[in-house]
This record gives C-alpha cells, structure tokens and sequence, in this order.
C-alpha cells in the first residue's frame, strides 16, 4: 500500500467536525473526495480513486509545491454509505456525485462568508474523474 504524506483527512464519520474545519479556516482550501479503504485490504474499494491516490504520490514526489499543504482528505464513506442518496457529501454545500472528485473552497472574503458560497465560487472548482486521474490536468488544477 502506497502512503500519502500525512495531510488533514476526514471521513463521513466524522462529517460535522469536517464542516467546522473547513469553515474556519479563512485561507483556500482544496478537498480531495475518495472512498474509504477496505479493512482487509487495505485498498480504497474504487479504481479510479486507487489511481487518482497513485497520480497524487507521484505529483507530489516530482514536483514540491506549498499546494500540498492545503490538500484536505475526504473519504466518503464505504461502497455502500456512498451510493446511499443521503450520503452527506452528496449535498450543498458539497455536491459530488462521482469520486474521485478534487474541490476548491475559496478563502473567506467579503461577500463570501458562507461556506456554500465559498464552495461555489471559484470558476472551474472541481474536477471529477478522469480529469482527477490526468496528472497534467490535476497538477494544473492543484498549483493554479
């Protein structure tokens, strides 16, 4: 099993301290939404995620950046918690309904207090899937 270098992570269980973190933060933040690990194994139960982990270790190990440091984990939960219509990450302020998916949330300023407003208002703030496995795509997306 590949590591990540030890980032802030949270996982549905831990879903309303998640929300107060990010809120009081007042600095830009970038979410990355993946699925749990299995316990057996170890592995995160999604492909694309066990890919989208690999792309980000590799990015990380070739190119240094202060970017890294404001990466936030989200695991949202087990095959079955995530395909549940109330799983929380599903709704506003979040709404990701594919993982992996990578979110910007913009700094508090004025006139972006809320945090659905800081989620929302960064032009192009996330990307989902395949975009998220692209290394050039998701480093581009990470550094800018």
């Amino acid at each position: 099993m590949i590591l990540l270098p030890q980032q802030s992570s949270f996982s549905l269980n831990d879903y309303d301290l998640f929300i107060r973190y990010v809120d009081s933060r007042a600095q830009a933040q970038t979410l990355v939404f993946w699925s749990d690990r299995e316990s057996e194994t170890g592995q995160m139960w999604c492909p694309d995620c066990v890919q989208m982990e690999a792309t980000l270790i590799d990015l990380m190990a070739s190119s240094p950046t202060k970017a890294w440091e404001n990466l936030i984990y989200v695991y949202v939960g087990q095959r079955e918690e995530w395909r549940s219509s109330t799983n929380k990450f599903r709704s506003e302020p979040w709404n990701v309904d594919r993982i992996p998916t990578v979110l910007k949330v913009a700094p508090k300023a004025q006139g972006l207090e809320s945090l659905k407003d800081r989620v929302g208002s960064i032009s192009l703030s996330r990307i989902v899937e395949e975009d998220a496995n692209d290394k050039e795509q998701l480093a581009k997306y990470l550094v800018n």
